[in-house]
């Protein structure tokens, strides 16, 4: 599937589920780390999200 396809799946924000396909990790305890070090969430009577912004910017601070 291209890349751009791909995006189309997701929405803004995401579910941890989804965020963990977003950035293509499997495991929750590397989500668990990454929000630990700084990768914010939205907390919502509804569940917890996290906008992909915030994915994108998260992950720039490491480019390098």
């Amino acid at each position: 599937m291209s890349e751009a396809k791909e995006m189309i799946q997701f929405g803004r924000y995401l579910n941890f589920k989804n965020a963990m396909r977003y950035m293509d990790i499997k495991s929750y305890t590397t989500l668990h780390k990454m929000i630990a070090k700084g990768l914010k969430i939205t907390e919502t009577p509804y569940g917890v999200r996290i906008d992909t912004k915030d994915i994108d910017e998260f992950m720039k601070q490491f480019k390098y």
